[in-house]
């Protein structure tokens, strides 16, 4: 049976528990985002949307905790990475460089111009 009482070789460290919070908050962001995905009721979807938000600021909540602590490090992206990241997004026409996706994801409607396809 582990030890949970603090002493002894079962005793998580601070940063431990951290991360595991950390990797918990972010893979339930993850998994509450494809669940909303997949419901058909809207109300249902929105309830796990609203759950993956919540798991969303909890993750950085912990990720700040240990970047003040030292525990998580970040390394800067460079200018040319960055830039080629914004390009292909741009590319792609999900972000128009305001820090916002496109018309689509803002709840825009698809194009009525595009063709249907038959079911694959």
């Amino acid at each position: 049976m582990p030890n949970i009482s603090g002493t002894g070789t079962g005793r998580m460290s601070p940063k431990s528990i951290a991360t595991d919070f950390l990797e918990a908050s972010k893979f339930m962001a993850v998994e509450n985002t494809r669940t909303a995905l997949e419901c058909a009721t809207p109300q249902v979807r929105r309830t796990f949307a609203r759950m993956a938000d919540d798991h969303l600021r909890l993750a950085e909540d912990w990720f700040e905790v240990m970047e003040r602590k030292g525990w998580y490090k970040v390394v800067p992206g460079d200018e040319e990475t960055l830039n080629l990241v914004r390009s292909e997004a741009r590319n792609f026409g999900a972000y128009d460089g305001s820090g916002s996706l496109g018309i689509i994801g803002r709840g825009g409607r698809f194009p009525e111009n595009w063709p249907n396809e038959p079911n694959r």
